[in-house]
């Protein structure tokens, strides 16, 4: 199982309290075995890059980091992570429409999808 976690918004939001619960929650994933990346809306420029690893050093975990702006696609989460090579079965993150183009239900005209 695979669980991608937004920076922006969602591990960083300023509050060190915030910053200690989840890495927590990353630590105590990856000990039962389950792969633990973060998935960033950010172009991976030099300066986003020194960022993320200064907060995965200053708060002792180390995931891999998958920068949206790096790769060419639709522009959204779940393309980038595939593209890096990661199938993304859970999503934490504080804008979910930036993991995917919005889905519009089909119906069969009685209003009851199928």
């Amino acid at each position: 199982m695979t669980i991608a976690f937004d920076f922006d918004g969602t591990l960083k939001r300023g509050d060190h309290f915030e910053h200690a619960m989840w890495c927590r929650i990353v630590r105590t994933l990856q000990q039962y075995g389950r792969t633990v990346i973060i998935c960033s809306m950010r172009a991976g420029t030099p300066s986003d890059r020194a960022e993320i690893d200064q907060f995965q050093h200053m708060t002792l975990i180390n995931v891999p980091v998958v920068f949206v702006g790096e790769h060419h696609g639709d522009g959204f989460k779940r393309s980038a992570a595939l593209a890096a090579g990661y199938k993304v079965d859970v999503w934490v993150d504080d804008q979910p429409e930036s993991i995917c183009a919005p889905v519009t239900m089909v119906t069969n005209g009685g209003g009851d999808p199928s």
